[in-house]
Parts: C-alpha cells; structure tokens; sequence
C-alpha cells in the first residue's frame, strides 16, 4: 500500500537529515525554531507548509520535490551512494 503525501515526507526528511548528518538542533536553527518545537513537529507528522518544504529542501541541499518523492529502495540506494 501506497503511503500518503505526509508520509511519504517525513520519511524523506528523516532519511536526508540521517544522510546529511544533520542534529535536530541544527534544523531547528535553520529554520528559527526551537529543538524542541521542531521535535513536536516530526512527532505530530503534520502535513507541512510548503514554505517549509522549501526551507527544509534548502537545509538538505536537494530540490523540494526530492521530499515528497515516493522513492523506491533501489532509486534511494542510489542517492546514499551519492550523497
């Protein structure tokens, strides 16, 4: 089964910040946030703002469209690989 929009970008995001090394503390002063804010956020898995997918993508280093890809595992492999 296909996962929804909303999850398929915490997954992403999840996945980037892992790949990219990047704390939670250091998203959350990217984005003028509070850690702590930023953690409720990911645990509540809201659908997000665009403008936050923008941030998010900038923080990443990867096109918006990249955090609500439904990446296959073999596609995913392959940006790892990348870096």
């Amino acid at each position: 089964m296909r996962k929804s929009l909303t999850e398929t970008f915490w997954v992403n995001v999840e996945r980037y910040q892992n790949l990219r090394g990047i704390s939670d503390k250091q998203i959350a002063k990217d984005l003028g946030i509070k850690r702590d804010s930023w953690r409720e956020y990911r645990r509540m898995e809201q659908s997000p703002k665009l403008r936050r997918v923008e941030e998010l993508a900038k923080i990443f280093h990867v096109e918006p469209a990249d955090l609500i890809k439904n990446w296959t595992n073999k596609e995913w492999r392959e940006v790892f690989e990348k870096g």
